[in-house]
Formats: C-alpha cells, structure tokens, sequence
C-alpha cells in the first residue's frame, strides 16, 4: 500500500491555506481554493510535478462561495 502525501496549496499568502493537493496513486485535489484562485492552484500543482491536466478528482468539502468556484478550463 502507498502512502499519499499531504501538500498544502497556499492561495492567499503563506498562512492560509486553501486548497489540497493529495499525492498517491493518482493526483486529487481537495478543495478549489477562491474564486479566481484557479490558475495560481494549477501553477503550484505544476511545481509539484504534477500536470493539472492529470488530477483525477477535485473533492469539494463544503459549499459556500469562496470555495465552489471551478478551476478555468474545466468541464463541470
């Protein structure tokens, strides 16, 4: 069994923390930060090693509108 690593993906500053970038078999996000926060989340992503075109799943763990907004180009 492989371990899923935990990366804090910071929207608004060092201290804040918006959104999860879960590491394991397949790359899933938790959370999608802001709304308009999409494209620094797919930049931190990317310096991650990860392609955002290859996350696999964005889970949404609460709704209110500053976290419901949908990365740019996807397909909801």
């Amino acid at each position: 069994m492989s371990r899923t690593k935990v990366v804090p993906l910071p929207v608004m500053g060092r201290h804040h923390i918006n959104a999860y970038l879960l590491l394991g078999r397949r790359p899933v996000v938790v959370d999608a930060g802001t709304p308009g926060s999409g494209r620094r989340i797919c930049e931190q992503i990317a310096a991650h090693g990860v392609d955002p075109a290859d996350v696999s799943l964005i889970v949404l763990t609460h709704g209110q509108s500053t976290t419901s907004a949908p990365p740019p180009n996807s397909t909801v």
